[in-house]
């Protein structure tokens, strides 16, 4: 089941450092947010009629405090990330509080030399150039670059990263714990991460041992080929009934206004064919426990073919930024669009909205849940 986020918020921004001597010093920031939600919730859906299931919350409104604390000595970096989250969702006449406190990411960073540092503490393990899914990492399929509000947690590690050069990294990682509200999967599992770099290419390798289970890869390329062309790659080799390989490749065009272009084909062997998909449709209609089986093992995505667009304004843009995606099943048709938006009232507040439409039926991935959700918000920064 998709998990879609909001877009409206409420962003109050402080950020205070302070200097206690020489090569050692304090800093934090923290942006305060107020956000809602609304989604259209498809009725006649076959994974989840008339929201029985799933009971998605057709409005939401949440307060959310999202802090981040460094403390810089000479040999050690501290940091910290600490959320504070109030949410309600409701659905109908039917109203539910989330309240919660949780470190999406935290470490103590040790510099042994200038070529190693030791680590402890909760990571985002997130790489790779793809915009649509990620493929190189195995933590995280959906990487959150579609939406700009989204928050990933980390992965709990002890990690040891060596740079023999200024052009290659080397990282070993234990993964003690899947981070806040993650899947356990990961557990007591080891990450051997190689990454190399140059002007023109970039390139890494990732290889998580699982126990008991066999052997997930990831790799990601991409090569600048002048300053207006890049073209990469993601490509990850995993098990889940049978080795299966994954793979993404995209292309991404700067024009002379500084506006952006990604186009992006992914292949998903761990996905259904036409068949399989028309297959699985009929068996969740056939009653509600079929249905309720069918949304728990949904996968993370359902086809096996997609073409993913994005186009993007000049982030550097004073004013105004804007993205606009666009997704399409080569395997069922449906289509998923989207856009934000930004606009900059002056140096402290903006304007800015979301909107997702999936055009499809109820027998097609994008459609199968959700019509569309629209967001619209106000952001308040504090230098």
């Amino acid at each position: 089941m998709k998990s879609y986020s909001t877009a409206l918020y409420l962003p109050i921004t402080f950020v205070i450092t302070t200097s206690i001597y020489a090569d050692h010093s304090i800093s934090w920031d923290g942006t305060l947010y107020g956000y809602v939600e609304t989604m259209n919730v498809r009725r006649d859906s076959i994974l989840n009629p008339n929201n029985q299931i799933a009971a998605l919350s057709s409005r939401t409104a949440t307060i959310e405090t999202r802090l981040n604390f460094k403390l810089e000595l000479e040999n050690w970096d501290f940091t910290a990330r600490p959320i504070l989250l109030m949410n309600e969702k409701s659905n109908n006449s039917v109203t539910k509080d989330n309240n919660a406190a949780y470190f999406s990411q935290w470490q103590a960073r040790f510099h042994a030399t200038d070529n190693v540092n030791i680590s402890i503490g909760r990571e985002v393990l997130n790489w790779g150039p793809a915009q649509f899914k990620s493929l190189a990492s195995p933590f995280y399929f959906d990487n959150g670059r579609s939406n700009p509000m989204r928050e990933l947690s980390g992965m709990d590690n002890i990690k040891i990263a060596w740079s023999p050069n200024i052009n290659n990294t080397i990282t070993l990682a234990r993964i003690n714990k899947s981070g806040h509200d993650l899947p356990n999967d990961w557990n007591n599992s080891w990450l051997l991460k190689l990454d190399t770099r140059s002007n023109e290419l970039a390139t890494g390798i990732a290889i998580l041992r699982y126990p008991n289970v066999n052997t997930f890869i990831g790799m990601y390329g991409q090569y600048t080929a002048n300053d207006s062309l890049l073209l990469y790659t993601e490509i990850a080799s995993s098990v889940d009934v049978k080795r299966q390989i994954d793979t993404l490749m995209g292309i991404a065009w700067t024009f002379d206004n500084g506006q952006t272009l990604n186009l992006e084909y992914m292949r998903n062997n761990h996905g259904f064919n036409s068949d399989e998909i028309h297959a699985y449709f009929n068996q969740a209609s056939v009653n509600y426990a079929q249905a309720a089986y069918a949304l728990s093992h949904l996968p993370l995505l359902l086809g096996k073919d997609y073409l993913h667009l994005v186009w993007q304004s000049n982030p550097l843009e004073t004013y105004i930024y804007w993205r606009i995606m666009a997704t399409h099943s080569i395997t069922d048709h449906g289509n998923e669009l989207s856009a934000y938006a930004e606009y900059t009232l002056n140096e402290s507040t903006s304007l800015f909205g979301m909107a997702i439409v999936n055009l499809g039926n109820e027998r097609q991935e994008f459609s199968s849940l959700l019509h569309n959700n629209f967001n619209l918000g106000i952001k308040i920064a504090f230098p």
